[in-house]
């Protein structure tokens, strides 16, 4: 089953119906929520299924302030995460590739700037994942001969 990116299409309807080019923490609350809400109906309903997800819930304390991401109903959802996280992949951003993309909100210095604060946030807010979660570096093969192996390993444990 493949689950995809919530931001994508929130950031879209939300720049369909009211032209906006920014979202305040409650946006990424929604966006959250939703991520984690898709993810939890396709595992209830596919049980035996590998779910494929381009995103994580996780990816929208990123982009809260960090009091915002502090609150109760942030710490419940992250709590949640916690509970059953699967695999979790980091991807670092290729600076050769960054493209116009226009349901995103930000530019390539704020690509960066965010994938230097993810240590540190998975650190704070998912102290029980971040010691597993698989780095994919290198070039495209590379990237994918190691997801691919993990997600099998995974698999084979089940």
């Amino acid at each position: 089953e493949f689950v995809v990116e919530q931001a994508r299409l929130y950031i879209a309807t939300k720049r369909l119906r009211t032209d906006a080019s920014t979202l305040i923490d409650q946006d990424q609350e929604a966006i959250m929520l939703h991520q984690q809400d898709t993810l939890d109906i396709m595992r209830i309903s596919s049980p035996d299924s590998i779910i494929i997800c381009d995103s994580s819930p996780i990816n929208s304390l990123f982009y809260m302030s960090p009091e915002f991401s502090k609150t109760e109903s942030i710490t419940k959802i992250v709590e949640k995460i916690q509970i059953n996280p699967g695999l979790i992949f980091y991807c670092p951003p290729v600076k050769s590739s960054f493209i116009l993309d226009p349901n995103r909100l930000h530019n390539q210095k704020e690509c960066q700037e965010i994938d230097a604060l993810i240590p540190e946030i998975l650190k704070t807010h998912l102290p029980s994942v971040w010691p597993n979660v698989i780095c994919l570096s290198g070039d495209i093969q590379s990237r994918f001969n190691i997801a691919y192996g993990k997600i099998l390993e995974e698999r084979t444990k089940c």
